[in-house]
């Protein structure tokens, strides 16, 4: 277990353990960060990805484990993308929850 701030403890992700099962690796990486015809990060088609995509992925729960503890590692700046069939505000709402619970840091 790695110690984190605040007393939380987690165990650190090795990299490649779970990944090489993920589904994600055999469709287009631009697939997880899309955009509107503007250019913008469009919500409603990674809510789409992240339903579709995600789901019947055999480590999603490992991903989405992976993006929450790197974003609580300090990339909060660098949420983007589906991880673990969840968009960046389905895991803002993870940490807040939480968070309330005193589960997280």
């Amino acid at each position: 277990m790695a110690e984190r701030s605040g007393g939380v403890t987690h165990r650190e992700i090795p990299v490649g353990d779970w990944e090489a099962d993920a589904l994600c690796r055999q469709v287009d990486p631009e697939r997880w960060f899309p955009v509107d015809s503007a250019g913008r990060v469009s919500i409603i088609e990674q809510r789409k990805v992240a339903q579709t995509e995600c789901r019947p992925c055999p480590v999603m729960w490992q991903c989405l484990r992976a993006a929450v503890i790197r974003e609580w590692d300090g990339c909060k700046g660098d949420r983007h993308g589906v991880w673990g069939g969840s968009t960046p505000q389905d895991r803002i709402r993870l940490e807040d929850e939480l968070k309330k619970r005193g589960w997280a840091p």
